[in-house]
C-alpha cells in the first residue's frame, strides 16, 4: 500500500497519513511478533534436539537391557553427565548471581569506574549469602580506599604544582614573542629549556 494508491481512492492527506501511520503500527507489531515467532522455534528446535538425545539415550538402553551390567554403567554414565551439567549450569548461575551483587554494591561506594575497582576485590573473601546480601565486600573497599585511592571519586590528596605554575613569577613567553626588544633565545636559556 502506497500513498499514491490511497490518494487514487479519494483519500484527503490527512486520511492518508492516518492510514499510513496505523500501516507502520501494524508493520512494527508483525515485525516484533515474526522475531518473538523466531525465538520461539529456535527454542522448540533445541527442545526437540534434547528429546532426540533422550530417545536415543533410552533406545540405548533397551538395546543393553539383557546386559544388566551394561545397563547399570550406561545409567550410571548418563547420571553422572546429567549430574555434571546440572552442577555446571548451577555454577553458572551462583556465579553471575555473585557477580551483579559485586558490581550493584560497588557502585554505591563512590569508585571512578565499578568495573577498574572489581578487579582489586578478592572475590574468594566475598560471599552472597540466600537473600542477596554481600558480606566480606566493604572491609575490602575501605582497605582499597587507603591504599588505592585514585579508583574512588573525590578531591586527589597530592597535588602536583610544576615550578612557575601558580601564575607568580616565571617568564611569560608568549609576551617574549611579540617583544622585539627581548632575545627570545636569552629568554629560553634563563628558564632552562
Amino acid at each position: 500500500m502506497t500513498r499514491e494508491e490511497l490518494q487514487k481512492l479519494g483519500l484527503t492527506d490527512e486520511q492518508v497519513d492516518s492510514v499510513m501511520k496505523l500501516h507502520g503500527t501494524d508493520v512494527q507489531a508483525g515485525q516484533k511478533a515474526q522475531q518473538e515467532l523466531e525465538s520461539v522455534i529456535a527454542e522448540r528446535d533445541g527442545l526437540k534436539e534434547q528429546i532426540t538425545q533422550r530417545d536415543k539415550d533410552i533406545k540405548s538402553l533397551k538395546k543393553n537391557a539383557g546386559d544388566s551390567e551394561t545397563l547399570t554403567a550406561k545409567l550410571d554414565e548418563l547420571q553422572k553427565q546429567y549430574d555434571t551439567d546440572t552442577q555446571n549450569l548451577n555454577n553458572q548461575l551462583a556465579s553471575t548471581k555473585k557477580n551483579a551483587a559485586l558490581v550493584t554494591g560497588l557502585s554505591g561506594t563512590g569508585a571512578r569506574d565499578v568495573q577498574d575497582l572489581l578487579k582489586f576485590i578478592d572475590q574468594e573473601q566475598v560471599k552472597l549469602d540466600d537473600n542477596g546480601v554481600v558480606t566480606g565486600l566493604e572491609e575490602q573497599v575501605k582497605s582499597l580506599r587507603e591504599s588505592k585511592p585514585y579508583l574512588f571519586s573525590g578531591t586527589p590528596t597530592a597535588h602536583y604544582q610544576p615550578q612557575g605554575g601558580n601564575g607568580k613569577g616565571g617568564v611569560d613567553i608568549a609576551a617574549a614573542i611579540n617583544n622585539e626588544k627581548v632575545n627570545l633565545t636569552d629568554v629560553l636559556k634563563d628558564k632552562g629549556e
